[in-house]
């Protein structure tokens, strides 16, 4: 504020002009300010995902990389964001082939072609030509025995009797070499007597308690579906396997069991599990569960980017605020706050929330005065408005209606 005479003519008293200045002290503050300013004025989501890249790609430190990282995957499109999210996370989805493949066989052969080695080597003649012995299907048939032309067979519909000069070794399919004979013969015999009346849940019973989980599954499949699902959910239940209790939740549709029962070390491929599997109306309980778990253990960064992936603003602004001091790493106190609110502007656009809790609303009156006080009133009156008008406090009012009343009603609205 600076006071001027004002000359005038003579015979009449001196009067006094009053000017109003501009003093800004906190420079980096204001072009920060403004930048971002114009950024979030349009609103469009490619140029947010852009300036959420940038400010990846300056932050120093790796907690806001990874932050600025989650944030700019909610401004991706919805039909490509869970997709990101995972790519993000380090998973990356299977690459679509040409054809299908509907033999499971033929898909493990795929896999495990390149580690088949021929153990032994030194065979003599064509072997030693052919290092790798591959089964290509067709010499399956090729090495078939010829049946003999002599064997002579009754042709009559009613004699299911075999001549007794066809040799049995003939008749009697090969058994594949490695197969060994039942150890327990009585056990056997109560399976196919089982079988033989139709009594499939019995059978089952009978390999689940014989531990042959796999007998009994396939056994099951035979039966009713609801044979079928008991069965899967026994053996479920019995696995120790860990990717066992990801299947158990996804045939269950049981995803809350599987957030609260997997270690918290493994969050990322919890969420990512999430990402794959979570129906929209169950994505934000999700997210927000695992969170609270993981700032119960003290993992306060991944609780952060749990809490922004549920898109709750007040959980993540209320641990950004507890981290808000004087200054840290040479940044003062202004440019801390900056950080934080264009963070915190920027997952309220993204999420499309209106309403606030007080602890966000001290902080944005807190940001806004500071404004105020380097001449950015149009711009803190932006960040006002951010907030709505039912559920301001009597201090964003106030705060409010003296930046109004202090700039030019065109510049405001």
């Amino acid at each position: 504020v600076s006071f001027r005479t004002r000359s005038s003519g003579s015979g009449t008293s001196a009067s006094s002009e009053v000017f109003l200045h501009n003093l800004v002290a906190e420079e980096t503050l204001v072009s920060r300010s403004s930048e971002f300013e114009s950024v979030i004025q349009s609103g469009e989501r490619s140029s947010l995902r852009v300036l959420c890249e940038k400010k990846e790609q300056e932050s120093e430190s790796q907690d806001d990389r990874e932050t600025w990282g989650f944030l700019k995957v909610m401004f991706e499109d919805d039909g490509t964001a869970r997709t990101k999210l995972l790519m993000h996370l380090g998973f990356s989805l299977p690459e679509e082939k040409d054809t299908v493949q509907d033999n499971i066989s033929q898909i493990v052969n795929d896999i495990t072609l390149e580690d088949k080695v021929t153990e032994k080597v030194g065979y003599e003649g064509e072997k030693e030509a052919a290092p790798f012995a591959v089964d290509n299907g067709e010499d399956f048939f090729n090495n078939l025995p010829s049946p003999k032309a002599d064997t002579p067979v009754s042709t009559s519909e009613n004699n299911f009797a075999v001549e007794s000069t066809v040799s049995s070794t003939d008749l009697t399919p090969q058994e594949p070499e490695g197969v060994e004979e039942s150890s327990d013969p009585s056990f056997d015999d109560a399976v196919q007597r089982a079988l033989v009346v139709g009594d499939y849940k019995g059978a089952v019973a009978l390999c689940i308690a014989a531990n042959k989980m796999a007998d009994a599954l396939v056994i099951a499949h035979v039966g009713d579906p609801s044979l079928w699902a008991s069965t899967c959910d026994q053996y479920l239940k019995m696995s120790c396997s860990p990717y066992l209790k990801v299947v158990s939740a996804m045939v269950n549709n049981d995803l809350m069991s599987l957030v609260n029962t997997r270690p918290l070390k493994f969050w990322k491929e919890t969420l990512a599990l999430l990402c794959t599997f979570a129906q929209r109306e169950e994505w934000t309980v999700l997210c927000d569960t695992l969170a609270s778990k993981l700032m119960a253990s003290g993992n306060t960064l991944a609780a952060t980017l749990c809490y922004i992936c549920a898109g709750n603003i007040d959980k993540t602004v209320e641990i950004w605020s507890r981290c808000l001091t004087t200054e840290l790493d040479g940044k003062s106190y202004v440019d801390l706050l900056q950080d934080l609110m264009e963070k915190t502007i920027v997952l309220a656009l993204a999420t499309g929330q209106k309403r606030f809790s007080a602890s966000l609303c001290k902080l944005v009156e807190k940001y806004a005065e500071i404004l105020a006080s380097q001449g950015l009133l149009t711009t803190a009156m932006e960040y006002l408005k951010l907030l709505g008008s039912d559920d301001l406090s009597p201090e964003l009012a106030i705060l409010k209606d003296r930046i109004a009343l202090s700039t030019e009603p065109d510049d405001l609205f």
